[in-house]
């Protein structure tokens, strides 16, 4: 299982996946979201995934990650965008980066001769 990091004692997870077989591990279902600063070149938050339904069901604290006046709602369709621009932002290195194989492999040219 790929850890994020922990929170309030709970790990954090890459995938929903990954969350889920952690909360059925300890007797709970469900996963939620978590967003916190990333370290990715472009992106201001990351989001991870924690097992349990809810931050008070996995840790016995509430959840103080909203933003100031944000709504549980908002803030899963905040973590949703930022989740989606950081798959974007996969997709996109992965092409340069396929890109930068290609142009390297076609500088190599056959003269055919010695």
């Amino acid at each position: 299982m790929s850890v994020i990091t922990n929170v309030a004692g709970a790990p954090l997870f890459t995938t929903i996946q990954e969350a889920l077989a952690w909360a059925t591990s300890k007797g709970m279902s469900g996963y939620h979201i978590h967003t916190f600063k990333g370290s990715d070149k472009g992106l201001q938050d990351r989001v991870g995934y924690m097992g349990g339904a809810s931050h008070q069901q996995t840790t016995g604290m509430t959840q103080s990650m909203f933003g100031e006046g944000e709504t549980q709602e908002e803030y899963a369709k905040r973590s949703k965008e930022i989740e989606r621009q950081r798959e974007m932002l996969a997709k996109q290195k992965k092409i340069e980066k396929q890109k930068s194989k290609n142009d390297s492999s076609s500088s190599f040219s056959d003269s055919g001769g010695y």
